[in-house]
């Protein structure tokens, strides 16, 4: 029998094989952040595979649009997103924090508290669980933008224009904000930066809801995402303006040919190249037709979240104990090993307490 095409519904039926997926990429890349490894050529490409990230949070929005679709009252809602994903990280980061202020540091009862809830994130340099504060900022946020896509079923159109024109406006305050105020981007931008995929994932759940078939138009942005990000990566803007004097002065003037390229840049060219991967990550696991292996990616990504919390934290805690000397490759490979074993049971602990919850929503 010959296989269906990649529409966007499967984005849904393989939605934890691809969380599994983005989470080993995401593995990979903190072998840049944890692990004091040998160079070689080419390895610059491990940085890129936080693009791990960016599929986290367009599946994010993927899976938002299901749940509001349910018509869910406003406070069960944000209280099922705090169990499932705050709860987990504040409990997660209790051992690292512990490290941080107690034993390594000598801070006051309050600054750790400020620490666990994630409240000292907004106001100083610390980027620890930066993934969780800001999912959770786009959880309290949309609802809004639910609303805002329902607009479609009175005005045709309006969904995909939301869309484009809240991606457009995120670009152009990253660059009014890099270029005025520096300081304050380059902090917030990790999150910032990343509004437009999750906007982006808001977008195909609603046509992932419906059940609507890619087009063209999927493939042609899917196609220049991979373009750009090959430009921006490999500095292709700079060798261009050196043949084309005009183009080398708008480049001067934007800021684009400085040293390096500003990181909103890089982020938007991974976020267009994120629309590319979910294609084909999407069209091998349909031609996988090993069911173990399958089922393997579906429970490493539904606890993709623990394994990204614990695996940071464990890494943070040795790194401390070593006194700031990086791990070794090994080491990192131990720290992996510890992070699924443990993140097995937590997983399932996290799910009994939000089914649990559920179940007592309904009935009330």
């Amino acid at each position: 029998m010959k296989e269906k095409p990649v529409n966007y519904n499967d984005f849904s039926i393989y939605r934890s094989e691809l969380m599994g997926i983005s989470a080993l990429l995401i593995f990979v890349h903190h072998l840049t952040c944890f692990v004091k490894y040998p160079h070689f050529p080419g390895d610059s490409l491990l940085y890129t595979l936080n693009i791990g990230v960016e599929i986290f949070f367009l599946l994010s929005g993927i899976g938002l649009y299901y749940s509001l679709s349910k018509g869910p009252r406003y406070k069960d809602y944000i209280a099922k997103r705090t169990l499932n994903v705050y709860l987990p990280a504040l409990i997660i980061s209790i051992p690292l924090f512990i490290c941080i202020d107690f034993v390594f540091g000598e801070a006051k009862i309050i600054t750790f508290l400020s620490d666990i809830f994630g409240i000292s994130y907004w106001y100083t340099d610390s980027n620890i669980n930066w993934y969780i504060y800001w999912s959770m900022l786009f959880y309290l946020i949309y609802p809004l933008i639910f609303r805002l896509l329902g607009l479609e079923k009175k005005i045709r159109g309006a969904s995909l224009a939301f869309t484009v024109f809240t991606c457009i406006a995120v670009f152009v305050f990253c660059i009014i904000l890099n270029r005025f105020i520096p300081e304050i981007y380059n902090y917030f931008e990790i999150g910032f930066a990343r509004i437009p995929i999750f906007i982006i994932g808001c977008y195909f759940g609603r046509l992932v809801y419906e059940k609507k078939r890619l087009t063209w138009k999927y493939l042609a942005i899917s196609a220049a995402g991979i373009i750009l990000w090959g430009f921006v990566k490999f500095e292709g803007f700079k060798g261009l303006a050196n043949h084309i004097p005009i183009y080398k002065s708008v480049l001067v003037s934007s800021g684009l040919i400085n040293k390096s390229f500003p990181n909103y840049y890089e982020r938007l060219s991974q976020e267009l190249l994120a629309l590319s991967l979910l294609l084909v990550l999407t069209f091998l696991l349909k031609l996988i037709k090993t069911e173990k292996l399958l089922k393997l990616l579906k429970l490493f990504g539904s606890m993709s979240l623990e394994t990204y919390l614990i695996h940071i934290a464990i890494s943070r805690i040795c790194i401390l104990f070593r006194h700031g000397e990086l791990l070794s490759l090994w080491q990192y490979a131990l720290v992996l090993i510890a992070t699924v074993i443990i993140s097995y049971p937590a997983s399932k602990l996290r799910k009994k307490i939000t089914t649990s919850y559920t179940k007592k929503s309904v009935n009330a």
